[in-house]
């Protein structure tokens, strides 16, 4: 397998991918990773025709993203599950990717949910307004601008 480090050349490809499957978590969208691909090691394959996104802060081990696209999702977790050197772990799964990750492998993972890590969606109205305690520190950080 041969992970790349992603590099703004990398946004179509990347967007390609999501945009042919129903990849619904931030984690995984081309901005998100860009931004942040110096604060940790962030690369992508391309196996059995899926785009699978690897993460590694420093001194820890990977962890990858679900397969993303079209292509045989099973088979790229099973080439992932061959190659890893630890335990394979997964994060940002939805709801689908877990009852897929099951079918395809029954008892063999270990799901975790981790709900700091969960994505959240904001109320624009209420984002407008920043009224209440909710929104007291977001208000702090916009006066002190």
């Amino acid at each position: 397998m041969d992970f790349k480090p992603i590099k703004l050349a990398n946004k179509p490809l990347i967007d390609g991918f999501l945009a042919r499957d129903a990849f619904e978590v931030a984690d995984v969208h081309f901005n998100n990773l860009y931004l942040w691909r110096k604060a940790r090691e962030i690369s992508y394959a391309i196996i059995h025709d899926c785009l699978i996104i690897a993460t590694k802060y420093p001194d820890s081990t990977p962890f990858y993203f679900y397969p993303i696209g079209l292509g045989d999702k099973k088979a790229a977790l099973q080439a992932l599950i061959e190659r890893a050197p630890h335990p394979l772990e997964l994060r940002a799964l939805q709801s689908q990717h877990v009852a897929q990750l099951e079918a395809f492998f029954p008892n063999a993972f270990e799901i975790t949910p981790m709900r700091d890590r969960f994505d959240y969606i904001y109320s624009v109205p209420e984002l407008i307004a920043l009224s209440g305690k909710k929104f007291h520190k977001k208000k702090n950080h916009l006066n002190a601008f």
